[in-house]
């Protein structure tokens, strides 16, 4: 049979088809399919792989999404472990003698005088990390730094005044800032 077909065929077809195929097909396809597949792949999620026979590269799609999530939570952990460091609150404990202290401090009379302006939280969550927001804590194992009160101006690293509002506290000494990090 030469030239273009018209009309519905009826029956089955036998043998191979050559030349292109136009138009849509229709009723349902039988037998396996070769060659490429075109246009969008359809159902739920779209895979790089193409037929079932593709196990292979499926398990390796699954392997490397995995890998992806895995990759993901570790970078968003290590974001939130170095934020939680550096967000730590300024938790404070008082020592009992001079030795036993990380940083030496004394309390000034006046606003002026002092290296840092500390207001004292009444609790630990609301403390800050080394704005002059401290929490005293009443155990060693809790603090972030160990001080002891001085008696004398002199022996003293750091000059302190405690504030009455938290807004007010803050280093007036930014130089003295290493000694509470």
């Amino acid at each position: 049979m030469e030239g273009p077909m018209e009309g519905p065929m009826e029956g089955p077809m036998e043998g191979p088809m050559e030349g292109p195929m136009e138009g849509p097909m229709e009723g349902p396809m039988e037998g396996p399919m070769e060659g490429p597949m075109e246009g969008p792949a359809e159902g739920p999620s779209e895979r790089p792989c193409e037929t079932p026979s593709e196990r292979p590269c499926e398990t390796l799609f699954i392997f490397v999404e995995t890998i992806n999530t895995l990759m993901k939570s570790i970078v968003l952990l290590f974001a939130l472990c170095v934020f939680g460091m550096s967000a730590s609150a300024q938790k404070i404990y008082s020592v009992d003698a001079e030795y036993k202290a990380q940083v030496k401090v004394y309390v000034v009379d006046a606003e002026y005088k002092a290296d840092l302006l500390v207001y004292k939280e009444n609790a630990e969550y609301k403390a800050g990390n080394n704005d002059g927001r401290w929490f005293f804590v009443d155990a060693e194992y809790k603090a972030n730094k160990k001080i002891y009160f001085e008696d004398a101006e002199y022996k003293a690293e750091l000059k302190i005044y405690f504030v009455d509002a938290e807004y007010k506290a803050g280093w007036k000494n930014a130089s003295k800032k290493q000694l509470l990090y």
